[in-house]
């Protein structure tokens, strides 16, 4: 919870964090986030980010193709650091 509130003291806390949910709305919203495996490389800022555009009534085309953004990053990242160790 503390570091929630960190992140609303940011200044681009509308960014990262919604005016419109209170710490513990914006922490299950985060939960329900992630409760989708493929989001699960999503780093914790970007997962932050689009929850806050969501919950600030983003367009949620838009929202959504960011997230299938972030997600073929994620797995690209993640191929690329696996083609490294070897």
């Amino acid at each position: 919870m503390e570091g929630v509130v960190f992140v609303a003291g940011l200044g681009q806390h509308n960014v990262y964090y919604p005016a419109s949910l209170g710490p513990s709305e914006f922490i299950k919203a985060i939960d329900r986030f992630y409760e989708q495996p493929e989001n699960l490389p999503i780093p914790i800022m970007q997962a932050m980010r689009m929850v806050t555009a969501r919950a600030n009534g983003g367009d949620p085309a838009a929202i959504e193709k960011e997230i299938a953004t972030l997600r073929h990053d994620a797995l690209e990242l993640h191929k690329s650091l696996e083609r490294n160790k070897q």
